[in-house]
């Protein structure tokens, strides 16, 4: 079974996320920090399956991240679900234009988590 990944610098989000998944019987990583989880990632990448990410991370941008993921070629096909409370429509179309990335809206129910599990996980 691979790993999902969570990035999120706000606690709460990233316990929350990472119980979600946890609950439903999937090994997770929780990463406060972008910087060490793209290190992770990208040194385990063929035990990846997923990758929850949040945007507004004073270490890093989200989208920042999510192009690090993308560019690099053993990362890049590891499927991405942004969750941000974002609400400006030009980012949200930039995130849409992005190969296997979805958007969650925070504050997102369990049901979502779920579904992008189901839909994404590799």
């Amino acid at each position: 079974m691979k790993t999902i990944i969570c990035i999120d610098d706000e606690k709460l989000s990233l316990d929350t996320i990472t119980l979600i998944c946890e609950s439903s019987g999937h090994k997770t990583l929780g990463f406060t920090s972008p910087i060490k989880a793209l290190e992770y990632i990208k040194e385990n990448h063929d035990n990846v399956g997923l990758i929850f990410l949040d945007l507004m991370m004073p270490e890093m941008y989200g989208l920042n991240a999510l192009k690090k993921i993308r560019d690099n070629e053993t990362t890049s096909n590891i499927p991405v679900v942004i969750n941000s409370c974002l609400s400006d429509p030009e980012e949200i179309n930039k995130i849409s234009k992005v190969k296997q990335t979805d958007y969650i809206n925070k504050p997102f129910t369990t049901s979502q988590i779920l579904d992008a599990i189901e839909t994404r996980l590799i």
